[in-house]
């Protein structure tokens, strides 16, 4: 089965040819990647992939937004994406829209042992649920229910949104200058783009530096790796976040199956990533720190996750309607 498969986020939108086989492995080709700020619209970031030749094509979009009635408004991007006017427009045989996190819960099968970094190990089990993460433009939260038959069901969340409960002093502090920007705090405002961003504001106040200019995401990581003491607590901070997060989702979901953290970010911050800050943050839950300690936690380096996942997603769907199960 051969799919156009994207992975469509607020900043990038990846697309790429993808070659199901039987036992699900995923072959790609004609890989391109697009900025997203460059292009009016997804119909032209399709034209600027080659739009002409989708006729025929079954298409499966990955898309980071809530996706109802087969569209989706980008939660950070401001297109509406339609699946029935894309699919008359391009000819596609089929186009189904999935969350992107949804989406990526259906690739982590596919990850080989280059496509992740083990932040814990521990060992999973084979029929609990599993939970997936990332930071990026915004935060994405997935988690996926095994059947008896071994199969996945992917379920999306909003979770990223839920409220930022602070675990320590300078956290307090964090809240109150977050609150004072925003009124209310949610995890998303600190675990992505624009949560760095803020966490080095943040750190410059704390560290008594002079304003400046303030420098967005990729900026705060390099001035890190460049030994800025504001900027190095700043991506310190968000790794500790982002451990304490994932611990409290694996721990509200019981992800027995595993935790796997994707995203845009955690995976380019390379070495600034300590599995140790990490670990301890997503451990720190009382008396169940032990069962977290447990929990098996990987990184996954693959950018082409959620973009794989879309295709395992529509052929799923496509088998369950053959079956007569209907979509889903």
């Amino acid at each position: 089965m051969k799919v156009l498969a994207g992975d469509i986020g607020g900043t990038n939108s990846r697309l790429a040819l993808v070659a199901v086989d039987a036992s699900g492995a995923c072959a790609l080709s004609a890989l391109r990647s697009f900025r997203n700020a460059d292009f009016p619209s997804f119909e032209a970031v399709l034209d600027a992939y080659g739009g002409a030749h989708l006729a025929g094509l079954p298409v499966a979009l990955a898309v980071a937004g809530p996706v109802g009635d087969g569209r989706v408004q980008l939660t950070n991007r401001g297109w509406d994406i339609c699946a029935a006017t894309l699919q008359a427009r391009y000819r596609c045989s089929a186009l189904r829209l999935f969350n992107d996190f949804e989406a990526a819960v259906y690739g982590v099968d596919t990850l080989c042992d280059d496509g992740v970094r083990v932040l814990q190990r521990g060992a999973a089990n084979a029929a609990g649920l599993r939970l997936l993460v990332g930071a990026g433009t915004g935060f994405g939260v997935a988690f996926g229910a095994v059947h008896d038959d071994g199969t996945v069901q992917a379920c999306s969340t909003e979770g990223g949104h839920i409220a930022f409960a602070p675990r320590n002093a300078v956290q307090d502090e964090l809240l109150a200058f977050m609150r004072a920007r925003h009124g209310r705090v949610s995890v998303e405002r600190l675990l992505s783009g624009a949560g760095i961003e803020a966490l080095h504001a943040f750190c410059r106040e704390r560290h008594d530096q002079r304003p400046g200019p303030a420098p967005d995401a990729a900026g705060v990581v390099a001035a890190a790796r460049a030994g800025d003491s504001a900027a190095a607590a700043a991506v310190a901070l968000f790794v500790e976040l982002l451990g304490q997060v994932t611990g409290d989702l694996a721990l509200a979901t019981g992800a027995r199956g595993g935790v796997h953290v994707a995203g845009g970010i955690a995976p380019q911050l390379g070495e600034l990533l300590d599995a140790a800050t990490f670990c301890t943050a997503f451990a720190d839950k009382g008396r169940f720190a032990a069962w977290m300690a447990a929990l098996p936690v990987s990184l996954v380096k693959d950018p082409w996750l959620g973009l794989k996942g879309a295709a395992l997603a529509l052929r799923r769907e496509m088998q369950a309607c053959e079956r007569g199960e209907g979509g889903g």
